[in-house]
């Protein structure tokens, strides 16, 4: 989905969740995710890897380091959260 759509989709399924109803809701983007659910279950081939309130499942997970060499825009991920550029020695 393009953003805008992916934000209508998000604040029509927070209203739905403060008026009270239940909801599945299936993506692979986690910020989604997270921003909309209690809960989280997630399937790995069909079986259940993770289950519990999304707090508790991020705290059992520190933040992943991607390390990435080659030649890129500096400008385009110096605009990117959480990056920045580590000059080659």
């Amino acid at each position: 989905m393009d953003p805008v759509n992916v934000e209508l989709l998000i604040e029509t399924v927070k209203k739905l969740k403060a008026a009270g109803t239940a909801i599945i809701f299936s993506s692979h983007n986690m910020k989604s995710v997270a921003e909309v659910s209690d809960q989280l279950l997630m399937l790995v081939n069909g079986n259940q890897r993770l289950y519990g309130p999304i707090d508790e499942i991020r705290s059992r997970f520190g933040k992943t380091k991607i390390y990435l060499e080659g030649v890129f825009d500096n400008l385009l991920i110096e605009e990117l959260p959480g990056m920045m550029i580590i000059p080659a020695k």
